[in-house]
């Protein structure tokens, strides 16, 4: 992928997960940081090989948020404070 490729596509991830900050390594990782609480999961920061693979764990990280009753906007935002 070209530069602007990978820009496009990250782009495009963020959009369908708001709250993450996409981006891919040098190694060509791709990887989305939580940047914002309405980011919906738990953990800070999603990895995948690929685009493909990070919207599979990023679309897990929804889910296990939607299916365990403990997580709620609330509990996460507290937890990116430090306080849960």
């Amino acid at each position: 992928m070209t530069p602007d490729q990978i820009a496009q596509t990250a782009h495009q991830i963020e959009r369908a997960y708001p709250g993450y900050h996409v981006w891919a390594s040098d190694e060509g990782w791709w990887y989305a940081t939580r940047a914002s609480a309405r980011a919906r999961g738990e953990s800070p920061t999603v990895h995948g090989a690929d685009p493909e693979e990070l919207t599979t764990e990023l679309a897990a990280e929804e889910t296990r948020c939607w299916t365990d009753p403990s997580v709620t906007p609330d509990s996460q935002v507290q937890r990116q404070r430090g306080h849960g």
